[in-house]
């Protein structure tokens, strides 16, 4: 018995390359040369797989199908989360040719979602931010994107949430808003952000008056 407000959210919903990999092994990567038609199959499963996994976790926590918690964050508008850290091992013509499909059909059936992936990939980012049902984009290791300024504007620029950590460079957490506020060219729009980095930081309160000077002035 759980005390009132508190959530048990679904588990991570692995994408289709992530479980075909787990399911597969390492010797997917040359069945994407040797075996393509069953590379494709298996995706198809795992695709399938993705969402009846993600219903499953739904049905028993009583989470909506179009909306869904995630540790602090509640999604009102799409009811799943995809992760697909397995990205970074294939390349943008094959992420396209075989996997975005079934991301977007995984994000279709839950009414959007966010994608999440470790790592730097920023020739697989535009085909994630052409996804019509991706709501928004989680970067695991944010740090790792030279220009996050450039990448931050990429994903406003398409209509998309961008929802993690503000890299901060040497503990200069007003830079990082700064850059942020900048990314987002006045509108407003297109970001649940965090601060990541060595600290100590001041109390939220002091945080939040000092992102809307900053936003103010801008």
């Amino acid at each position: 018995h759980l005390p009132e407000g508190v959530r048990i959210f679904p588990g991570d919903t692995g994408g289709p390359l992530s479980l075909a990999e787990a399911l597969r092994g390492n010797e997917i990567w040359y069945d994407f040369y040797d075996r393509p038609d069953d590379v494709r199959a298996l995706l198809g499963k795992c695709t399938e797989l993705c969402k009846q996994a993600a219903y499953w976790y739904k049905e028993r926590l009583g989470d909506p199908r179009e909306a869904t918690y995630h540790g602090s964050l509640f999604q009102a508008k799409g009811g799943v989360r995809v992760v697909g850290d397995s990205i970074v091992n294939v390349s943008p013509a094959m992420h396209r040719e075989f996997v975005i499909d079934g991301i977007g059909e995984i994000f279709a059936e839950f009414d959007g979602g966010w994608f999440h992936s470790c790592g730097y990939f920023p020739n697989h980012l535009d085909d994630l931010l052409a996804v019509p049902a991706m709501t928004a984009i989680n970067f695991g290791n944010p740090e790792q994107w030279p220009d996050f300024e450039e990448t931050l504007g990429r994903i406003i620029d398409a209509g998309k949430v961008y929802y993690g950590a503000l890299p901060t460079r040497n503990g200069d957490y007003e830079e990082a808003m700064r850059s942020a506020i900048r990314a987002s060219r006045g509108r407003k729009r297109g970001m649940i952000v965090f601060l990541q980095g060595e600290g100590p930081w001041p109390e939220p309160e002091k945080l939040m008056d000092t992102w809307h000077e900053i936003q103010d002035n801008a």
